[in-house]
């Protein structure tokens, strides 16, 4: 479920003015009867809280702007394309579903700076293996909707994964390769994939079909 960004950064300004009553009530209430260390480490304690969950809040924002420069992209591509704006998979969300002439793409966006390579069958962010497996992640999700096109549909149809780093300053120098069956973009090369890149040759019937008869909860992008 998508949280309005707007929405969340009125919550941290008031929880920061929270934050900075309860340290004011900590200094000057007579009624608390604390001595000085024990307020100063109070007041530490509560600043390291609230550190930590800004910086969540912040990766948390950067990931839904990262999605909205996607689908301003995805926009771009014309009425040929059918962009699907999330779906559940019971284990996850895929970020972006794809139909369109040239097969069939599931995107998995990431907000991440810097530079991304793959050496020794793992990609690397600013020369650290990141947090998470997002080439496994983004190779689940493909095979998740491929077998949901074959069991609800009973169609054969190739579903190719996409991992699409949106910020402008993402150094993704991998080309047009995939890695461990991933392409790994950055978001001004996400059309030139998507259009150039036959994985299965599918008619607007086909592409129709699909998107009807899967019944998307998701938002239809075009």
């Amino acid at each position: 479920m998508k949280v309005d960004i707007d929405y969340l950064n009125k919550n941290i300004i008031v929880g920061f003015v929270i934050l900075i009553a309860i340290i004011f009530l900590l200094f000057n209430s007579s009624q608390l009867h604390l001595d000085n260390s024990l307020k100063i480490l109070l007041t530490f304690s509560l600043f390291i809280f609230a550190g930590l969950l800004l910086r969540r809040s912040n990766k948390f924002v950067s990931g839904q702007i990262g999605e909205k420069d996607v689908e301003i992209e995805l926009k771009k591509l014309g009425e040929k394309y059918v962009c699907i704006n999330g779906l559940e998979t019971g284990h996850g969300n895929i970020d972006k579903i794809v139909l369109g002439p040239t097969g069939i793409w599931t995107l998995e966006v990431k907000s991440h700076k810097g530079s991304v390579t793959f050496e020794n069958d793992s990609l690397i962010i600013n020369g650290k293996i990141p947090e998470k497996d997002f080439l496994k992640q983004s190779y689940a999700e493909a095979k998740y909707l491929e077998d949901l096109i074959k069991s609800k549909l009973n169609l054969e149809i190739k579903v190719q994964p996409v991992l699409v780093f949106s910020d402008k300053f993402a150094k993704v120098r991998l080309g047009m390769r995939t890695c461990r069956g991933v392409y790994v973009v950055g978001i001004n090369w996400l059309n030139k994939l998507l259009t150039e890149t036959h994985v299965q040759s599918l008619d607007e019937d086909v592409i129709l079909k699909i998107k009807d008869d899967l019944k998307f909860k998701g938002t239809v992008l075009i």
